[in-house]
């Protein structure tokens, strides 16, 4: 009998229970059993931080009365919207774009239905609902990344970042107010960096450059446009807006170039994705070793260095 064959015998025997399972494989078992309960209990915390922190009162979401929304685009929303309650405006592609079949809509960059990207990660749609327009996140499954953007938000209550308005445990779908105004990346794009991943995925400049290396390319090409789009007086105002999600206890938050919105009303930037954010109620040791990650990402990002 081969040694193939030895195993599979025995395997069948250990399932059938003819001999007891080794030692080591239920200490393996029981050690995995007990980083799942840590990881629930884990879990269970952050969700019981989120839940008492609650959510924003609607009135904190754009209205759509007072949006500057385009006639035309405003009398194909009634249309389509009939008697119903809630109507969805347009999905978000991954490159922060909106594919709607209503029209466009102030501070939002259009694209079309064949050119739209599937975003890599969760989906991101712009809905009507009453008078309020809002963003609705679902995490496709991802329990985590759901529970750090519902933690983070809560806890930032709209303080450079978005108000936390719905939060759907079961489906895993939070909705948070919109930011109305361009993204950084819009505004890069616009003058003439390559940035967008319908451009760097077929860049035959990035081929030979692993994802990590391809990445700090990228990078580079907006750095070289950001002069043209604010220069150093908008890269201080992003490096605030950082110091006061970390005033609150946030790290871990995306401040890449379309993960920053440029807010219409009062120019200044504002941070839109949580789902990596992590709270420190403690501000201690590892709350100062993220801060500092997070210094260091932006000096990469924004000053090359």
């Amino acid at each position: 009998m081969s040694r193939l064959q030895q195993f599979e015998v025995g395997a069948g025997r250990a399932a059938s229970g003819r001999y007891p399972v080794s030692r080591g494989l239920r200490w393996l078992r029981g050690g995995a059993t007990a980083v799942l309960a840590l990881a629930e209990r884990i879990a269970g915390g952050g969700r019981r931080r989120a839940r008492a922190l609650g959510v924003a009162d609607r009135a904190a979401a754009l209205s759509w009365a007072r949006w500057p929304v385009g006639e035309a685009t405003r009398r194909a929303v009634v249309r389509a919207r009939g008697d119903s309650a809630t109507i969805r405006l347009g999905r978000i592609d991954n490159d922060g774009r909106l594919t709607s079949e209503l029209g466009g809509f102030p501070g939002l960059s259009s694209v079309g239905g064949t050119e739209f990207v599937e975003r890599y990660r969760y989906s991101l749609d712009l809905l009507l609902e009453g008078d309020s327009v809002f963003l609705r996140k679902d995490f496709r499954g991802d329990r985590a990344g759901f529970l750090r953007e519902w933690q983070a938000l809560a806890t930032l209550g709209g303080i450079r970042a978005p108000a936390l308005l719905r939060v759907d445990e079961t489906a895993l779908v939070l909705d948070k107010s919109f930011v109305p105004g361009p993204t950084l990346r819009d505004l890069l794009v616009a003058a003439g960096a390559r940035i967008l991943s319908v451009d760097t995925e077929r860049d035959p400049d990035l081929l030979a450059f692993e994802p990590a290396a391809r990445i700090e390319v990228v990078w580079a090409r907006g750095r070289q446009r950001l002069a043209a789009v604010g220069g150093q007086a908008l890269v201080s105002e992003i490096e605030q807006a950082i110091r006061a999600v970390h005033a609150h206890g946030v790290t871990g938050m995306s401040f890449t170039f379309g993960n920053v919105v440029i807010e219409a009303e009062s120019g200044l930037p504002w941070l839109i994705d949580f789902d990596n954010a992590q709270v420190d109620r403690r501000r201690g040791r590892r709350f100062r070793r993220r801060r500092q990650s997070d210094d260091q990402l932006f000096s990469r990002i924004y000053l090359g260095r």
